[in-house]
């Protein structure tokens, strides 16, 4: 069996709409920048301006915030040699790379979202701790992707899309 040595794991490219929108708060963001800039080389930097910039610097705050998170996309890259995860986090060009070591992993389980009517694929670590890997429309594309995921990992995989119904699915029979 051929087992790859890095999983690589992505939210992929947002939509244009949201990189518009996202484009848009950004924008704003900086105009309130720019303008509180401009206020204050007119009047100086003293108390007054300082009061009637507060607004803008909040407005600017929130369209950054705003502008992140239609931006932000995270991927995950897994290396089994290594024993290394990285978790990557990216708005347009720019980057930033957090590394930590694999914690020691457990199973693989594929839930139904009670609240949605969605399908998750979770690896689960530590107990009950877990990522989200993956989300899914209909229960045999998320069971499809929990078997490929958990062979690379060589993780038993847990099938709980039924409420109370929790098996374990043996990959040898399929």
């Amino acid at each position: 069996m051929d087992l790859k040595k890095e999983i690589f794991l992505s939210d992929g490219k947002r939509p244009l709409w949201q990189i518009v929108i996202g484009s848009l708060f950004f924008a704003f963001g900086i105009c309130c920048i720019l303008y509180v800039l401009y206020i204050f080389y007119i009047l100086g930097f003293n108390a007054e301006s300082i009061n009637g910039c507060l607004l803008l610097i909040i407005l600017a705050i929130f369209a950054s915030v705003g502008g992140f998170s239609f931006s932000l996309t995270k991927s995950i890259s897994i290396n089994l040699e290594k024993e290394t995860l990285k978790s990557r986090y990216s708005v347009g060009l720019l980057g930033l790379n957090y590394y930590s070591k694999i914690p020691t992993l457990e199973y693989v389980s594929v839930f139904k979202n009670p609240q949605e009517v969605f399908f998750e694929v979770k690896l689960w670590y530590k107990g009950n701790k877990h990522y989200t890997i993956a989300y899914f429309d209909n229960t045999i594309d998320a069971i499809n992707f929990g078997i490929m995921f958990s062979d690379k990992l060589s993780l038993n995989l847990l099938d709980s899309t039924e409420r109370g119904n929790f098996k374990w699915i043996d990959k040898t029979e399929l």
